[in-house]
């Protein structure tokens, strides 16, 4: 057993660095440091069962093969004993022990110098600000803007689910922290196009409602500081009622869904997301007819 482990241990070690390119795929695609290692794990765990299966049915077929033959001349194999199903287990249980070193080596590859979990920055007062990890190109601030929105119209008027929104509004602003050398100084104006910064405005309730938390929230798409040419997603959250400490653990819980949210507007073919961009567009026009 101690001698399979061992094998196990270095194949699985092998396989990690050799495949450090693919990890670093996984990486770039979004997947966090324990999603690869749990993506190494179900490996061992799949070569296992097909291990213990195959090794089942070559038992099977070496016993039918030598049943009448003179080697094994006396000999009874019962295919359901408990001897039996116990070497099966015994043989997963000896991959999955293996691949536990493995497993860390690969997830301290995926992402070596950061926190292996996202965590909220410190609150200032009533105020929560944080930039979310995620960069669009300028052409795409239109239509994630169109999505988020609709996303928060769709949470309008309820009292279920993780939040319900109040007032809603977007607007566009002059850019913070960088300007092209033609844009003018008004960026209210049509000719800002791309450059002008999109504003999401909400008011927001937090589940569960019984705790009475709600807050401002704002939501920035704004020129990214170190990624010259991209715009990243600035996040402001207001407190206005409900309990600090509480308002601060649910809005958690309301980030991390925000940013699925961003994930699955990635994922949207591009006749989709052009749909979101010329919804935004019409609003733009026309607010009254947007929000219905």
């Amino acid at each position: 057993m101690i001698i399979s482990v061992f094998i196990v241990l270095n194949t699985m070690i092998g396989s990690v660095y050799e495949r450090k390119r693919e990890i670093g795929i996984y990486t770039s695609v979004g997947l966090a440091p324990s999603h690869v290692s749990f993506l190494f794990i179900a490996e061992a765990l799949a070569f296992g069962v097909l291990s213990v299966v195959l090794g089942y049915l070559f038992a099977q077929s070496s016993a039918r093969l030598f049943s009448e033959t003179a080697l094994w001349s006396g000999i009874t194999v019962n295919y359901s004993s408990l001897a039996g199903v116990a070497a099966m287990v015994l043989v997963i249980i000896v991959v999955l022990v293996s691949v536990i070193y493995p497993s860390r080596v690969a997830a301290q590859i995926a992402i070596p110098d950061v926190k292996r979990s996202w965590k909220l920055p410190e609150s200032k007062g009533n105020v929560l600000e944080l930039i979310l990890p995620f960069l669009m190109s300028r052409g795409e601030q239109r239509s994630a803007g169109g999505y988020l929105f609709e996303y928060f119209k769709g949470h309008q008027d309820i009292s279920h689910g993780l939040f319900s929104a109040g007032h809603l509004d977007f607007s566009w602003a002059c850019p913070e922290l960088i300007r092209t050398k033609n844009a003018p100084s008004d960026c209210a104006s049509d000719n800002c196009g791309y450059d002008a910064c999109l504003h999401i405005n909400a008011r927001v309730w937090l589940a569960p409602f019984d705790f009475g938390i709600m807050q401002k929230v704002d939501v920035k798409f704004c020129h990214a500081v170190d990624e010259p040419g991209f715009f990243e997603i600035k996040v402001n959250l207001v407190r206005e009622a409900g309990e600090s400490n509480a308002w601060r653990r649910i809005n958690k819980a309301f980030l991390h869904a925000l940013r699925k949210q961003l994930l699955i507007w990635r994922s949207l073919d591009d006749e989709s997301k052009k749909e979101y961009e010329q919804m935004l567009a019409i609003g733009q026009e026309d607010k009254s007819a947007f929000y219905g």
